[in-house]
């Protein structure tokens, strides 16, 4: 396949239909990812017949506790937490647990990733969004397009140009087009000759795309939340109303006598003339929404597998303990077989011979295994060590091992 040398617009902006279809949702959960909202508006929608100022006053109070990122945060933690071993290459498990960390965050929020590897053969992750367009036969990659926009500000005193640009790999040529200074095509700028597609691809079931599956009940805490701090937040000017004491029936002139004209009158209250006073808003609304927050962050918490060991800390009893974890572990290793086998393919690119990599289905989540290997030099060192933090460490020691002891 000869490259052109200048390509039209209309022809190099092409997106693979899964890009097409998923862009939105990724940017939306790239934020949702990172603790942002850069658009208040696209979550907090106005309400039917609600006026502009009110509105306005609801987006400043937009409100987002990011128990997503945690969440994410674990996930990583937790893979950290796993083994691997490594077979064909030099590159240490080490390096590799921390790159499976950064994997397990991309593809439990957008579903799927991309690896390749740098000049020195060292592998590296990417987000989906990064790869707008490739095509795959028989599972294999033919080739892949990614889009990127490059700044160049050569004058201090002027304002930088924002280029734009597409980098194409082949089987046998990585090679990158600019759109040239009049937009009208997109010229060849640098081709190189390589011998395989530098990319593997990975992708989750749909079970597994936490990202997708959380995200209305995401949308639902944030709505919650602004209306908490919009309420909590909220003085108005009220009209004050009094309790009327009973009295006779033919008395009722006397009881009413500082009501407001044309006041409604209940049996027991009424509404005073020409009085108003500061109120802040009451009633149950706020508690009941609170409650209804935190039902939503553990509903978040058990749909990523983390609510059982986010309430472990409450749990006396090691057998319980590795019980509640064992929904954490479950989702780790789920992730693991996928991960171990995409970087045995990146290695095995970037090396160009067979790298097989393992691991990734055991994980430390209650350290209950790291503590008893070091037991022995806790016992060793306790003369050097305060008699507090020998206590504390065997009474740690000693919750995670019951009730087996």
């Amino acid at each position: 396949m000869v490259a052109p040398k200048s390509i039209l617009p209309s022809d190099i902006r092409t997106q693979h239909p899964t890009f097409s279809q998923n862009s939105v949702l990724w940017e939306e959960l790239t934020q949702l990812a990172e603790g942002r909202l850069d658009n208040p508006r696209l979550w907090l929608t106005k309400r039917v017949g609600e006026e502009p100022e009110i509105y306005a006053n609801r987006l400043d109070k937009l409100t987002y506790n990011p128990v997503y990122v945690q969440c994410l945060l674990a996930l990583k933690k937790g893979t950290h937490k796993g083994f691997i071993k490594v077979e064909g290459s030099e590159v240490t498990p080490e390096s590799l647990i921390k790159l499976a960390g950064e994997l397990v965050t991309i593809i439990a929020n957008y579903g799927s990733a991309w690896l390749s590897y740098d000049a020195d053969g060292q592998p590296y992750c990417l987000p989906p969004t990064f790869i707008c367009d490739y095509e795959k036969i028989g599972g294999q990659l033919k080739w892949v397009k990614a889009h990127t926009l490059k700044r160049v500000a050569i004058d201090p005193f002027k304002p930088a140009e924002i280029t734009e640009q597409y980098h194409i790999w082949t089987e046998t040529q990585a090679l990158t087009y600019r759109l040239d200074s009049d937009k009208l095509f997109f010229k060849q700028v640098a081709s190189e000759p390589i011998d395989r597609i530098p990319f593997v691809h990975i992708e989750v079931t749909p079970s597994q795309w936490l990202g997708r599956i959380c995200y209305t009940k995401l949308r639902q805490l944030i709505g919650v939340e602004s209306s908490i701090s919009d309420a909590s937040s909220n003085l108005y000017i009220q009209r004050t109303v009094e309790n009327a004491k009973p009295l006779p029936d033919d008395d009722l002139g006397d009881t009413y006598a500082n009501a407001a004209p044309g006041a409604v009158y209940t049996s027991n209250a009424y509404v005073v003339s020409g009085k108003f006073a500061f109120a802040e808003a009451v009633g149950t609304s706020v508690s009941i929404n609170l409650e209804l927050a935190k039902a939503i962050e553990s509903q978040i918490r058990s749909l990523i597998g983390l609510e059982a060991a986010h309430n472990s800390g409450r749990v006396e009893s090691g057998e319980s303990k590795r019980y509640d974890f064992k929904d954490y572990a479950d989702v780790l290793s789920s992730y693991g077989g996928d991960i171990v086998k995409a970087l045995s393919a990146v290695l095995s690119l970037a090396e160009g011979r067979e790298v097989n990599v393992t691991g990734l289905d055991e994980f430390e989540l209650d350290n209950l295994r790291s503590m008893l290997e070091i037991e022995p030099q806790v016992t060793l060192a306790a003369d050097k060590l305060t008699p507090a933090i020998v206590e504390a460490w065997y009474k740690k020691l000693g919750s995670a091992l019951s009730p087996s002891i």
